[in-house]
């Protein structure tokens, strides 16, 4: 028998006997904002749904709609339940002998004997549903099933076994039982009391979604709190939209950020309408009469003017909170196409928040959309009291399942999830 296809028929075997299932769900209607780019689209609803795996059919440009084209919102009953028989399937992996470790960098083109591990490391989890091919070689189907993989983890989608995708492959399946298994916890915990409206951020994800009586409205991109800054845990409820808003410098910023770089490039308080004051309420300062190397300078109030240059763009989301942090607009827009968004020093910066605004306000009737357009045109002050009520919702979910089965990991960004080394570098 030719050598090749005893190997192949071996492969085979070897992958079925590995073989990890997952059921299927109907995905429709949710506009979404994705890296990249911006569309006011709806998903319409496919024949097929789209996060299901089709051995027929290439994943290609539509691979995002493994992580985006669930209506289910992140905490809801139905996550909880995949959850639950995620956690029953990889229990049987870790069983079984969990899989197999890959050693070395790969992509297409190549033939070597790690490609066969990696093919049966793809198949446990879902990802390879055709075994078809050399076994050795890294084929279109491998490559695939890669892209599907790094979009299920929230890594580059660029079919390289480097790096981070590398990491990714090699958390053993003990390890990722346990995370499924705690993120569990956590969600049950976040989604008691929520309204029938309510926004959430999951931190980890870098992800902000909308929902309105258990469906999602919105998916957004956000840019979340740095690894040192992090964004906190949050159950608060919507209090108040500011338009055009002042941006009071926190202390933090004022002493990490801001005097250096006032005392880097002197034209930036101009640059940038920045007003000193002696203390929040008190007089105003002329910058000429700052010595900002001084230990003084740091005690001074800083506040932004409203611009759209504002560090907080022209749209605020508030709410109670003991951490004084809120969702806003941003004129460093940039940062939502990038896979990694964990830039903020806590706050949530939100891809199109002008989508959330509309959403938040539109049960107002004394308020329109043109009202909306208006202060945005014009830059005028604006606080407009939120008469619904509105959830928030700051989560830490590193792991979730939607009821298609499609099981996603996030890396641990603030270690919180103490099974190894998960965080983002």
């Amino acid at each position: 028998m030719d050598l090749k296809l005893i190997k192949s028929t071996l492969l085979s075997v070897s992958l079925v006997l590995a073989s990890f299932t997952y059921t299927s769900a109907a995905t429709s209607n949710i506009t979404q904002w994705d890296d990249g780019f911006d569309t006011s689209g709806n998903f319409s609803r496919l024949n097929r749904p789209s996060n299901s795996f089709d051995t027929n059919q290439s994943f290609g440009s539509n691979l995002t709609t493994v992580t985006n084209n669930s209506i289910t919102p992140l905490l809801s009953n139905s996550t909880i339940t995949a959850m639950n028989e995620a956690a029953l399937k990889y229990s049987r992996i870790v069983a079984s002998g969990g899989w197999p470790r890959i050693t070395a960098e790969l992509r297409r083109g190549m033939k070597a004997p790690q490609v066969i591990k990696l093919r049966q490391r793809l198949y446990v989890e879902g990802d390879l549903a055709q075994v078809s091919g050399e076994a050795q070689s890294f084929d279109y189907n491998v490559d695939q099933a890669v892209r599907r993989f790094q979009a299920r983890h929230g890594l580059v989608v660029n079919g390289f076994v480097a790096a981070d995708t590398l990491d990714a492959l090699n958390v053993s399946a003990a390890k990722r039982l346990r995370q499924i298994k705690l993120n569990i916890s956590r969600i049950k915990t976040a989604k008691s009391r929520l309204h029938k409206r309510s926004i959430v951020v999951n931190i980890p994800a870098m992800k902000v979604e909308t929902v309105e009586d258990g469906h999602i409205v919105s998916r957004h991109n956000a840019v979340v709190g740095k690894i040192d800054r992090q964004t906190p845990l949050v159950t608060s409820t919507l209090s108040q939209v500011n338009f055009n808003p002042y941006w009071h410098v926190p202390v933090s910023i004022v002493r990490k950020d801001l005097v250096p770089k006032i005392i880097s490039d002197p034209g930036y308080i101009k640059k940038t309408g920045m007003r000193i004051y002696s203390t929040w309420g008190g007089r105003e300062i002329d910058p000429k009469d700052i010595d900002f190397t001084s230990k003084r300078a740091l005690q001074y109030a800083y506040r932004q003017d409203p611009s759209r240059a504002n560090s907080l763009g022209q749209m605020k989301l508030n709410f109670p909170s003991p951490h004084a942090v809120f969702m806003h607009d941003t004129p460093g827009k940039s940062l939502f196409t990038r896979n990694f968004r964990a830039y903020s020093s806590g706050c949530i910066r939100i891809q199109n928040i002008r989508q959330v605004v509309d959403w938040v306000l539109n049960s107002d009737k004394a308020w329109s959309q043109g009202e909306t357009s208006k202060y945005l045109n014009n830059g005028e002050r604006k606080d407009v009291r939120v008469r619904s009520r509105v959830s928030v919702r700051m989560v830490y979910v590193t792991s979730w399942v939607t009821p298609a089965g499609t099981v996603h990991f996030r890396k641990d960004l603030y270690k919180k999830d103490g099974i190894g080394s998960l965080a983002t570098k």
